[in-house]
């Protein structure tokens, strides 16, 4: 068993323009795109959202993604009281999603259920987005806690609310986190490390020696 790193292919705009973070974390609204199922603990975000709200009233929500929970979702917005602070964005296309990342300034992961890859909290680190993730499946392999965004754990919409707050409260942590989840997201999870280590495979193949059971690819020796 060999171990390749994983790689995403990204949007090359977002590649290339460095974010203004000072910006992002001046947008009044929060952030959450996927899929609208029971599993992906969008019910978590918006208990948690209310908990917010009745401190910082002039934030919004923004939900992007359709699904088969959406109308139990709204029902509980409904039932929570927050139908005026909370938008429904629907699918989004590439463009529409671009618009998405650049108003909000925190996407928040809520997972109750495995995650393998974490597309979503890989997109928002390249941006800079503070990205807050629960603790399950793939999830904290790329939001590590206190260094690129912050870890909860799963089902716990005081934790998610206590962790938005932190965004703001401890700016200049937030600003280092965004920062290092930009080079994580570029360094890390790039094709290019990933063709260097399978390449590192072949070559030793090639070369009849012999490659470590659970070996790192990208550690193999040329």
């Amino acid at each position: 068993v060999v171990h390749l790193p994983s790689f995403s292919r990204f949007d090359s705009h977002a590649i290339e323009n460095e974010p203004n973070y000072e910006l992002i974390l001046e947008q009044k609204s929060i952030g959450y795109i996927g899929r609208l199922e029971s599993y992906k603990g969008v019910h978590d975000l918006l208990r948690a959202f209310k908990l917010i709200s009745e401190k910082h009233p002039g934030l919004k929500l923004k939900i992007a993604g359709i699904g088969g929970y959406e109308e139990e979702l709204k029902e509980l917005s409904a039932q929570l009281g927050l139908v005026e602070n909370v938008i429904w964005l629907g699918k989004v296309g590439p463009l529409e999603r671009e618009e998405f990342y650049s108003s909000v300034f925190c996407i928040v992961v809520p997972s109750n259920y495995w995650e393998n890859f974490a597309l979503v909290a890989q997109e928002s680190l390249l941006r800079g987005i503070p990205t807050i993730g629960t603790n399950i499946g793939g999830i904290p392999e790329i939001v590590k806690d206190g260094e690129t965004g912050r870890i909860v754990p799963i089902s716990s919409p005081d934790k998610i609310a206590v962790a938005i707050e932190d965004v703001h409260r401890n700016r200049e942590k937030t600003l280092q986190q965004m920062k290092l989840g930009r080079s994580f997201i570029m360094k890390e999870i790039s094709p290019e490390k990933h063709l260097d280590g399978l390449l590192k495979v072949y070559n030793k193949l090639l070369k009849r020696e012999k490659i470590p059971n659970m070996a790192e690819a990208v550690d193999l020796s040329s």
